[in-house]
C-alpha cells in the first residue's frame, strides 16, 4: 500500500475518483505548509544547473513570476515529458511545493487510470519531502 500525503482540498478530489483507483491507497493530511515568495522562487531558478535550450528559456522566464498560478501557465507552453529526469527534478525543485500542489489538484481532476494514480502518488510524496526540507531552516524574507 502506497500513501498519498494530501491537503484537505486534495483529499476532496481523491474522494471523488472511483474505488478502483483509490482501493491500494492510503491517505495522510498533509499539514505542512509554506510561504513561498517571488524571491524565494526566483532563487531557487537561479540556482538550476541545466543545459537544455528550451528548460533554459523557461528558467529565465519563470524566474520573474510571482504565483504559483504564473508558474502554471508558463509550464502550459513546455512538453515536460520529454525533459531529462534530472532536469524535471531540479525544475520541480525551483518551482516549489505551493506549485506542485497545483499539479496534484490537476492531476487528481483528470485522473483516469493506475498510471496517472502513481504520478499523483510521486508528486504528493516529493512535495511532502520538499516541505519537509524547507520548514526545517525557512528564515523570514527580509
Amino acid at each position: 500500500m502506497h500513501t498519498l500525503h494530501l491537503t484537505k482540498d486534495e483529499q476532496k478530489l481523491f474522494a471523488k475518483l472511483p474505488a478502483e483507483l483509490t482501493k491500494e491507497l492510503s491517505v495522510e493530511q498533509e499539514t505542512m505548509t509554506y510561504e513561498d515568495s517571488p524571491r524565494r522562487r526566483g532563487m531557487r531558478f537561479a540556482l538550476l544547473a541545466i543545459k537544455d535550450p528550451e528548460l533554459v528559456r523557461l528558467q529565465e522566464s519563470m524566474r520573474a513570476v510571482q504565483s504559483e498560478a504564473d508558474v502554471m501557465k508558463a509550464l502550459q507552453s513546455f512538453d515536460l515529458t520529454k525533459i531529462h529526469d534530472a532536469d524535471f527534478t531540479q525544475m520541480l525543485f525551483a518551482m516549489g511545493p505551493n506549485a506542485i500542489g497545483v499539479i496534484i489538484e490537476n492531476l487528481l481532476t483528470s485522473t483516469s487510470n493506475a498510471e496517472d494514480m502513481e504520478v499523483v502518488t510521486a508528486y504528493s510524496l516529493l512535495r511532502h519531502d520538499m516541505l519537509e526540507s524547507l520548514t526545517l531552516y525557512s528564515p523570514k524574507e527580509p
